[in-house]
């Protein structure tokens, strides 16, 4: 299982993310996208996110996971590697954006840990898609 959390996204990063993940993915790799809801990041209307994230990346098998508020930036990929910091990996790209890469599965299983108590004490909504 490889988590992503980005709090917002864009069109550009979800194509190639796609893209890169389908490989991955073929051979059994099980993602997730924790994202802010867009009706708590957007003005106006949320229907471009919406498409993004129903018809892109839960029919790619991408399990999104919505929460209220802007969450960490952050990576977990094949149990023992973490990517941290300020850098939004799937949304609009900043000059303060940074990064720093962790291979430990202690600081991975803290991580998660962290995670998904978080997740349950906040009722996120979260719809798994499997394929």
């Amino acid at each position: 299982m490889s988590f992503i959390s980005s709090p917002t996204i864009t069109a550009d990063k979800i194509e190639r993310f796609i893209q890169i993940l389908k490989p991955r993915q073929e051979a059994g790799v099980k993602v997730s996208v924790i994202l802010t809801k867009p009706e708590n990041r957007c003005y106006g209307n949320t229907d471009f996110y919406l498409i993004l994230i129903e018809k892109k990346m839960k029919e790619t098998g991408i399990q999104v996971i919505m929460v209220d508020e802007d969450t960490e930036c952050f990576a977990i990929i094949d149990q023992e590697l973490v990517w941290h910091g300020g850098m939004n990996l799937l949304g609009k790209v900043d000059a303060w954006d940074n990064l720093i890469r962790i291979k430990s599965e202690s600081i991975v299983q803290e991580l998660m840990g962290m995670i998904l108590k978080e997740f349950c004490d906040n009722d996120v909504t979260s719809s798994p898609v499997t394929l």
